[in-house]
């Protein structure tokens, strides 16, 4: 899964020792994702699928 990989090469950016209540894990970034969707202009009447989903934020 392509998030579990994300999540895993931010920690893996961490020099220092980052405890583990600080540490980013797959359902953090699913978080971020649902955040900035409900941020984002998109007519949601519109959208019928992920390709439209996908165009409609230039992805």
């Amino acid at each position: 899964m392509v998030i579990v990989a994300i999540a895993t090469l931010v920690r893996d950016n961490n020099t220092e020792f980052v405890p583990p209540a600080e540490r980013v894990y797959p359902q953090h970034l699913i978080g971020v994702a649902i955040d900035l969707l409900k941020a984002a202009d998109v007519d949601w009447n519109q959208v019928r699928n992920i390709e439209e989903l996908q165009k409609t934020l230039n992805l």
